[in-house]
C-alpha cells in the first residue's frame, strides 16, 4: 500500500487531524487510522457490507469491547 499515488480522504464531519481516511486501489477499499497510521484493506463487497453494519448499528462498542456479528468479541483498544 503506497501512500504516493492515493487519494486519501476523510469525512467532511471530522474537525480534527485524529479522523479515519479511505483510498480506493483497484478493487480494494483502504482505510488508515489518523494518529496510530494503521492501515487496513477491503475488498469492495467487504467495504460495502462494513458500511451496511455500520449504519445498521450492528457493532455494540462499550467499555472497550465490540461484538462482531457471528464471533466473538475481542478488546478494540488493542489491534489484532
Amino acid at each position: 500500500m503506497s501512500d504516493g499515488r492515493l487519494a486519501w480522504v476523510k469525512s467532511s464531519a471530522c474537525a480534527h487531524s485524529n479522523c479515519i481516511e479511505v483510498a480506493c486501489s483497484g478493487d480494494q477499499v483502504l482505510m488508515r487510522g489518523g494518529v496510530s497510521k494503521i492501515r487496513l484493506a477491503f475488498t469492495r463487497p467487504q467495504w460495502r457490507a462494513f458500511i451496511a453494519d455500520l449504519q445498521q448499528d450492528s457493532f455494540k462498542v462499550g467499555g472497550g469491547e465490540q461484538a462482531v456479528p457471528d464471533g466473538p468479541k475481542r478488546d478494540v483498544r488493542r489491534p489484532l
